[in-house]
Parts: C-alpha cells; structure tokens; sequence
C-alpha cells in the first residue's frame, strides 16, 4: 500500500512540475518585426552582447587575454535601420559600449550589430580606442 501511495505523490508531483515548466516558457523572438523605437535590453541580451564582443575584440585587433569589463556593459536595442550603399535592412540592432582590459590598460570599445534570428548576426560597427586605424563601419542611413 505505501508502495502505491508513493508512486501516486511522485506522479502527482510530476504533473505538477511539469505545468509549472510550461507555463514559464517565452514565445519565440519574432525577427522580422519592425521596431522604431529605442529599447532597454535585458540580462541575456547583456551577455549576448558581450560574447559578440570578445569575439569580434579578438578578430578585428588581433589579441588574446583581454577581459571584458562586464559592469560597463551598456546596450540597447535600436530602430531598424539601412544600409546607405546597398539598400540591406537591418532589424534587432543592439548598439553598445563597454571596456576591456588588455595588458594591464584599460580600453573601451563600441559595438552595433543586427540579428538576424537566433544564431546569425551581422556586426555593423565596432571600434575601440586600442587602435583607431581597425575595426568596422558599415555605412547606416541613420548616418546621413
């Protein structure tokens, strides 16, 4: 009998479980909706924002053993925007600053990329005052 019971409590707790999981999920990300507006950005976009950032860091000024100063972060999502040569529209534009250290100097650096769903991006902008003759400029509308 408390054999029963007991697989009945651990069924029981399982259903329960397992409605509180799904009720918690997000819906998926819509990337083709348009956005005018400029937006707080949340914790995981923060950190999204910044693996970006090592990675490309790293790419475009050819150096290792640097970290990102996670406090500086600061990052929001901003309108659509288009690219002033070739026409491409750019949706879920993240544009951001931070700092990093690189052999015990400080450096800052800022950062725009598109997202184009949840694995592809495209960095359009990102410059640092390590060295001022690299990084990447795409050139925007919003520029004009």
């Amino acid at each position: 009998m408390k054999i029963i019971k007991l697989g009945f409590v651990s069924v029981l707790l399982f259903l329960i479980l397992g409605a509180c999981s799904t009720s918690e999920k997000e819906e998926p990300k819509n990337y083709e909706s348009t956005n005018s507006t400029i937006k707080e950005t949340d914790t995981d976009q923060k950190a999204e924002f910044a693996t970006i950032a090592e990675k490309h860091i790293k790419e475009v000024y050819s150096i290792d053993n640097f970290k990102i100063d996670l406090k500086s972060i600061k990052v929001n999502q901003f309108p659509d925007d288009k690219n002033a040569e070739t026409g491409e529209i750019y949706k879920n534009i993240l544009n951001g600053i931070g700092d990093f250290t690189w052999q015990d100097k400080q450096y800052n650096f800022s950062l725009i990329y598109s997202k184009k769903d949840d694995t592809n991006y495209s960095v359009l902008y990102l410059h640092s005052n390590l060295d001022s003759t690299k990084g990447i400029d795409t050139p925007l509308e919003s520029d004009k």
